[in-house]
């Protein structure tokens, strides 16, 4: 196992057919891509593209999720409700 690939989310949108390692659920995760425009003082917008909180839903039992500080350390995703 590698140890991952930063890949900018505007990618996962625009191109996703580039990237034949992507699982179902990747897929699905890149699904929840979404894109708002901001404007700095009238001028030019710039998209940011975000995660939808859909996402977080897809990742319930993915098994390659990791911590961004500690990339070897799993971070398991459980179904549960609010306490």
């Amino acid at each position: 196992m590698s140890k991952g690939h930063l890949i900018a989310l505007r990618r996962l949108q625009e191109n996703l057919g580039e990237f034949d390692y992507l699982t179902t659920v990747d897929i699905k995760v890149c699904s929840c891509i979404e894109t708002s425009t901001t404007y700095n003082q009238g001028y030019s917008g710039r998209k940011e593209y975000i995660l939808s909180e859909k996402a977080i839903s897809f990742l319930i039992g993915h098994p390659l999720v990791f911590r961004e500080n500690s990339p070897t350390t799993r971070v398991e995703n459980v179904k549960g409700e609010p306490e």
